[in-house]
């Protein structure tokens, strides 16, 4: 009886914790949908309503709460670039899933951010998000795979040790 509940168990484990690598490996591409839809919003803020940069880092339908720290270190009177590099170091967490390439991206952004004139920000913006999109597309079926691949790992081994307890 006990080795049965022990089979179950351990089964049981191994589902679960196949099932959060496989959710692990979704935050990937979601977090890089999530950055260039950010962007797209603030380019699109940025075209129409001339906002200044603080504003436009703060609104409410930004999806990534990096954002928002940025906006709170500007208002305690440091420069974007300064804000930018505190929060970075910050939200490492949140970015923590995002390659060295996808950070530099985000690097890029934040440096031209109010740094030149409006039609060159609105232009490079879009080629950020572009890039981003085309990332998304390339490591979302990777992605997808690998999380699938050890999730069915996972199960087979918990199957496996518990046959081998029976």
């Amino acid at each position: 009886m006990m080795r049965a509940i022990s089979a179950i168990l351990l089964f049981t484990a191994c589902f679960l914790y196949g099932n959060s690598l496989n959710r692990n490996a979704q935050i990937r591409p979601k977090l890089i949908e999530l950055l260039a839809m950010d962007i797209r919003r603030i380019k699109s803020n940025m075209e129409y309503t001339r906002a200044p940069v603080t504003r436009l880092l703060s609104m409410e339908a930004l999806k990534l709460q990096v954002w928002n720290g940025v906006c709170s270190l500007m208002d305690e009177g440091k420069t974007l670039s300064e804000a930018w590099a505190e929060e970075r170091a910050k939200a490492a967490f949140e970015l923590c899933e995002l390659s060295s390439d996808e950070k530099g991206l985000l690097d890029e952004f934040m440096s031209f951010l109010g740094e030149s004139a409006l039609d060159g920000q609105l232009k490079r913006m879009e080629d950020i998000a572009s890039k981003l999109d085309r990332l998304h597309l390339e490591i979302k079926p990777e992605c997808t795979r690998r999380g699938k691949l050890a999730r069915t790992l996972m199960l087979l081994l918990g199957l496996c040790l518990a046959v081998l307890l029976m």
